[in-house]
């Protein structure tokens, strides 16, 4: 959930102090040292870590021994090498059980369980150091990996209440507004709306500029929205796309701002919604649904050239889609509308031919068969409309495909 924190505290512990002529091997130890401690800062943990390497083995017991052997193990951890990271710690904590960077070495050990997928170890750990380090500054820390660990376990109660006693007990700690957070999403979860809608509202009134604010927003936007309070939901979103998030959370915020303005009748505002939507990604989902509701507010002003363009491009593009049928029947009744009658039929014969059996061929048969018969061709009228009676039709359409085929029939 959160990007683990970079210790820079430990560079300040490890200055060094002014040694007066030291012998060449503290000499060469403390160079040693202090180039493995120029790869850490410039980021080249796996080579650090290395060199950290180099000096325990020349200088076990060396004054920067506890240090070197403690940024080994951060360096292994920045790298991503979980277990090598935690064995690293193990030992620090088994040789210096009381040295100043005992702390941070057990939370190491813990988030090093945790990113490896290893939540149960990673709880009992933080037991552990719960006991090694009484009164330790990192409390807060360890009540939010608590919570995590608990919550990749599985155990929502127990994640709920390491969340719930950190944000009492440590409010301004930095893990504080994403512990908020994992308060609401668990409870939204346990489909307990009212619990997640409060803890979202309390993250981004207390920590209105922390990272998860703008998510919290979102999460809120959602709920409010699918309960049918779209006027939160529009403000919450709308706080969104004003800010700092990432680029898919931010879209699909535009598409349900859009939505809204949608079914608020306000047309403009949607398409202008829709339209952002399709310049951020045309392809991906929710692309489909902007076309069609483009092509549907086309149609609604009386562009039906437009409408059947944009019907055709949604039906076309996403073929799989959950709106290809529909939309490439509604291009057809666009393009009758538009005054093609020979393209729209030559549209719905392809709803046809591509969507066979279904209830949507049937329509576009029965659409099919009523302009034939309005151009006098009857015979290939009731070859359409014979076709349409084998789809799944509902009651209405299947009645009103045989008074058209009757009426066929008789002329």
């Amino acid at each position: 959930m959160k990007t683990i924190r970079f210790i820079c505290i430990v560079l300040a512990c490890c200055a060094f102090t002014a040694i007066a002529k030291p012998p060449a091997s503290d000499a060469a130890a403390d160079k040693e040292f202090r180039y493995a401690v120029g790869l850490y800062r410039e980021g080249l943990f796996e080579t650090a870590a290395a060199r950290f390497e180099e000096y325990l083995l020349r200088w076990p017991e060396g004054e920067r021994a506890p240090q070197a052997l403690f940024l080994q193990g951060e360096c292994l951890f920045q790298s991503h090498n979980w277990d090598a990271s935690r064995r690293a710690m193990q030992r620090f904590v088994a040789k210096y059980p009381v040295h100043q960077f005992s702390d941070e070495a057990w939370l190491r050990i813990g988030q090093s369980y945790f990113e490896g997928h290893k939540p149960a170890e990673a709880l009992r750990t933080f037991q552990q150091m719960t006991a090694a380090c009484p009164d330790s500054p990192l409390e807060g820390d360890i009540l939010y990996w608590t919570g995590e660990a608990a919550l990749a376990a599985d155990d929502t109660s127990r994640a709920l209440e390491a969340y719930r006693e950190l944000l009492e007990l440590h409010p301004d700690n930095e893990y504080a507004p994403w512990a908020a957070f994992a308060v609401g999403f668990i409870h939204e979860g346990r489909h307990d709306t009212t619990a997640a809608l409060a803890a979202y509202q309390t993250l981004w009134e207390n920590y209105p500029r922390s990272t998860p604010a703008a998510s919290a927003r979102y999460r809120a936007g959602l709920l409010w929205y699918y309960q049918g309070d779209r006027q939160d939901a529009f403000r919450a979103l709308k706080t969104v796309i004003e800010s700092e998030v990432e680029p898919e959370m931010k879209r699909h915020s535009r598409f349900l701002l859009a939505e809204i303005a949608f079914q608020a009748e306000r047309f403009a505002e949607a398409a202008k919604y829709y339209r952002a939507v399709l310049a951020e990604d045309s392809i991906r989902d929710p692309a489909q649904q902007a076309y069609f509701a483009l092509g549907w507010m086309a149609g609604k002003r009386g562009d039906w050239g437009e409408a059947a363009g944009l019907f055709t491009f949604a039906a076309e593009r996403f073929p799989a889609g959950t709106l290809g049928t529909q939309a490439l029947f509604e291009a057809g009744s666009a393009l009758l509308k538009a005054g093609d009658p020979d393209r729209a039929v030559a549209t719905w014969r392809r709803v046809a031919e591509l969507y066979p059996a279904t209830e949507t061929a049937g329509n576009a048969l029965r659409e099919v068969g009523r302009e034939l018969f309005r151009q006098g061709g009857y015979e290939a009228a009731a070859l359409a409309l014979e076709e349409a009676v084998k789809t799944p039709l509902d009651s209405a359409s299947r009645a009103e495909v045989y008074r058209l085929l009757s009426a066929t029939l008789q002329s």
